[in-house]
């Protein structure tokens, strides 16, 4: 009887061992069943961090050959503009000078556009008034930088700046343009202004004695905007005053300078140093005014020239352009009278 009991106990066991055995392969199996979340998020997670390398990766390339072939672009125009401005020979051999195209319709040379200020004078076929859009201060205006290749300037608001790009012909285009964010309810113009500019592809200039014209044209030719300069250059440097409403000068202090890129004039009445400000109307060619006087108060007995010399300067309204190989100017006031005459000094002086 002992026996047979000690028999039934040790199936028993052996069954309980079985029993378990059998249940850990369950568990080891349900483990690598698509029902286990944990191992799958894993995976997926590897997965698509591998994806996201590979397109960055793709993206990189990407953007290494176009830089590339942007650069190489950039090389080969500038190539052929340098190629193109180089001079030919012709049959017998001889050094011809390259030809000129930057021609007005006037058949005047074309200015350089790069240089001075230029003001908006009208845009998408209106054209802008002194007396409803302001002066020249509040008006939007850019300032090319040859050198460079950059652009500042004002879209009568916000100041903006970027690069500009006019290799070949009549091509201009503008890019990477940065503004200023104030708010200006009352600047009308500002996104007209800066919208024209982005889609600016060619311009055309034309000039005379009294002012310049830019106009920007888009990709069909439709004119956008146009800019003026007027042609007052010359006006910038250091001058002697020789002449004060036609009577000659007789003391060397008196001495001028302006600034016309930042609207500005100084200088020596002969005993204090005098400085002021510069406006010029935008629709009103070879005008020219100065204002805003601010005087030292130095007491010179025989300073005779500091009273006239003020009073000449608050009087002018225009300026004549020397012609020729003349380099004396002259300005005069509302009835065309001459109140002043300046003679260019030398750089030493």
């Amino acid at each position: 009887m002992n026996i047979q009991k000690f028999l039934v106990n040790i199936i028993a066991a052996g069954l309980v061992i079985s029993g378990a055995g059998s249940c850990s392969v369950m568990e080891s199996i349900s483990s690598k069943l698509p029902g286990n979340t944990s191992t799958e998020n894993a995976e997926k997670t590897e997965k698509e961090k591998k994806k996201a390398e590979e397109r960055e990766r793709k993206a990189a390339e990407k953007a290494a050959k176009e830089k590339k072939a942007a650069e190489k672009k950039a090389r080969d125009e500038k190539k052929k503009s340098s190629k193109s401005n180089q001079p030919v020979n012709d049959k017998n051999n001889n050094t011809v000078p390259s030809k000129k195209t930057d021609t007005s319709s006037t058949g005047v040379p074309a200015p350089d556009f790069t240089d001075g200020t230029w003001h908006l004078r009208s845009i998408n076929g209106y054209t802008l008034s002194a007396d409803t859009d302001g002066d020249d201060g509040e008006r939007p205006y850019l300032i090319f930088e040859k050198e460079t290749g950059r652009f500042y300037g004002n879209d009568g608001c916000n100041t903006v700046n970027g690069n500009f790009y006019a290799q070949h012909g009549d091509s201009l285009r503008f890019g990477d343009m940065i503004s200023t964010m104030r708010m200006c309810p009352d600047a009308k113009y500002a996104h007209e202004f800066l919208t024209a500019m982005s889609e600016t592809r060619t311009c055309r200039i034309t000039g005379n004695e009294a002012e310049s014209l830019i106009e920007f044209r888009n990709d069909k030719g439709k004119t956008l905007m146009t800019l003026a300069k007027p042609a007052m250059e010359f006006l910038n440097g250091s001058w002697q005053v020789i002449k004060i409403d036609g009577h000659s000068v007789d003391s060397p202090d008196l001495k001028l300078v302006i600034d016309l890129p930042e609207r500005r004039i100084h200088g020596n009445t002969g005993c204090n140093v005098l400085n002021g400000t510069i406006f010029i109307d935008p629709d009103k060619s070879g005008t020219i005014q100065f204002q805003q006087f601010a005087v030292t108060l130095a007491f010179c007995p025989d300073a005779k020239w500091e009273t006239p010399l003020l009073v000449a300067l608050e009087s002018v309204e225009t300026v004549d352009k020397p012609t020729g190989n003349e380099s004396i100017v002259n300005l005069l006031d509302t009835h065309g009278k001459i109140v002043l005459t300046l003679r260019p000094l030398p750089l030493n002086d």
